[in-house]
């Protein structure tokens, strides 16, 4: 029943996994700086040759979140989180700003690693220095406006900007990060299909 739930996967002659979510590039999904083709599959979406994007932390800190974030994560009000500041990069141009608060008590592993080092997909990393498995999340996205925050993405105050809120969960179904990703709505696109 788990394999016909999606929730194991058999290999023949390795054994049985829990499956996990395929993440990979989903927010690059739509925020890119050129067109790419129609492609993507449930394993994640492989951009076009030559077609690169990564991210990198730029600030770290360990602090009391706003309220609405505590809120989200289900943190109480003394309650710590690591928030990081990171940016991510499509063809060698910043594409994301992201600010990213993880519950301090399941992510202090992170605070380990030198800054440089946390590159790429966080996912990966959670699960090696944490042991935090991603097992679902949720995404709104709406449109608003750069402000002066936004200059990192070489955006004027008053241009369209599009945000993306993800709440990920583990899996008990407990949110262990909020994400918080914005990026020009020039060139944005959105998909979803529905069965």
């Amino acid at each position: 029943m788990l394999v016909d739930d999606g929730l194991l996967i058999r290999y023949r002659g390795r054994g049985t996994f829990i499956t996990r979510p395929a993440f990979r590039d989903s927010m690059y999904r739509s925020f890119r700086r050129s067109p790419r083709s129609e492609q993507g599959s449930a394993e994640g979406y492989e951009p076009d040759e030559g077609q690169t994007t990564s991210g990198r932390v730029i600030d770290r800190k360990v602090t009391l979140p706003p309220e609405q974030i505590r809120d989200i994560l289900r943190l109480r009000t003394d309650q710590e989180a690591i928030q990081l500041v990171r940016i991510s990069v499509s063809e060698g141009m910043p594409a994301l700003f992201e600010t990213i608060w993880l519950p301090f008590d399941r992510f202090e592993g992170l605070l380990e690693y030198d800054l440089a080092d946390i590159v790429g997909l966080l996912y990966p990393i959670y699960e090696q220095c944490c042991g935090q498995l991603i097992a679902s999340a949720s995404e709104t996205l709406m449109i608003d406006v750069a402000t002066s925050e936004d200059a990192e993405l070489g955006l004027k105050v008053g241009d369209p900007v599009v945000e993306l809120i993800r709440v990920a969960y583990d899996y008990a179904s407990e949110p262990i990060e909020y994400r918080r990703s914005r990026g020009a709505a020039q060139g944005f696109s959105y998909k979803v299909e529905i069965r």
